[in-house]
């Protein structure tokens, strides 16, 4: 007796087979439907951009995100450029905590997208392990530990 390939008419098989390698058991298994890939989803925003009264919703709250963010819609309040591109003087920060304008210059829309996001959205917060105090950048806790932590004074000295 010839061997039958019940798995090209989509036949599952379970159970021994025969000597001839036919199988005891053949069933009809219809091929399963595959799950459709679920389409793009649109990212969720992390904040709302709190500059004046903007209110966009901010799905890059990274500094490099947050400058594109202000280039894009905050231009005109950013520091102005030389011909070179090379920013000239500064500006003060707009962000309203709802605490009044924060009004901290900086020099650049890279200054304003990095101090926004570490100081307002608290993105990448750092704490001195010594005295337990909040910083919003790893150079500022570096500096805080060097200079100023009460536990570590005159440690580095």
């Amino acid at each position: 007796m010839s061997s039958y390939n019940f798995h090209q008419y989509g036949y599952q098989t379970y159970g021994a087979g025969n000597s001839n390698g036919v199988p005891v058991h053949p069933y009809y298994m219809p091929p399963q439907p595959q799950a459709a890939a679920p389409g793009p989803v649109a990212p969720q925003p992390l904040a709302l951009c709190r500059w004046g009264h903007c209110g966009v919703p901010l799905d890059d709250v990274t500094g490099p995100g947050i400058k594109r963010h202000l280039q894009q819609y905050h231009a005109a309040d950013m520091p102005p450029k030389s011909s070179s591109g090379q920013s000239q003087g500064s500006s003060e920060c707009r962000w309203d905590d709802g605490a009044g304008t924060c009004q901290t210059e900086c020099r650049s829309a890279v200054a304003h997208g990095r101090h926004i996001s570490t100081v307002h959205l608290g993105q990448g917060r750092k704490v001195c392990t010594f005295c337990s105090k909040n910083f919003s950048r790893k150079d500022a806790l570096k500096r805080h530990q060097e200079q100023y932590c009460p536990v570590l004074q005159g440690y580095y000295a």
